[in-house]
């Protein structure tokens, strides 16, 4: 270290461990798109307070079937399943067969805070909730 106009410089420092043998990211990156094919729900899936007893029915491979609990988002008690968003931005898309109930789509903080999709009885809905 000198002092340059009454300033600390510090000399140049150089690193003195080598790279580590492993690769820097020795997990694969998460799939973009799951199609509910498997028993269970990959670990990257989340839902709220507690897990939904059923998460596909047999009936129909392939489809992740879920039994509503709660009036909707705003109440503590929903069914809820999504995934953390990982990036300043995103796109998502998903399919949703409501003719046995309603589903969608949302961007959900907590049950103060969410924007939602739904589709059900025949209608489509934009709620917002802030």
């Amino acid at each position: 270290m000198s002092w340059v106009d009454g300033w600390p410089v510090v000399g140049e420092l150089a690193p003195t461990m080598a790279a580590p043998p492993w690769p820097a990211h020795p997990l694969p990156a998460p799939a973009v798109r799951d199609d509910f094919d498997g028993d269970a729900l990959h670990p990257r899936w989340i839902w709220v307070r507690s897990r939904p007893e059923v998460f596909r029915s047999a009936d129909r491979p392939g489809w992740l079937t879920m039994r509503a609990r709660g009036a909707g988002l705003d109440s503590p008690d929903v069914t809820f399943v999504g995934r953390r968003q990982q990036h300043q931005s995103c796109r998502a898309r998903t399919l949703v067969d409501a003719t046995a109930g309603r589903g969608g789509l949302a961007v959900r903080i907590d049950e103060a805070h969410h924007y939602e999709i739904e589709a059900g009885d025949g209608q489509v809905r934009v709620l917002a909730r802030a």
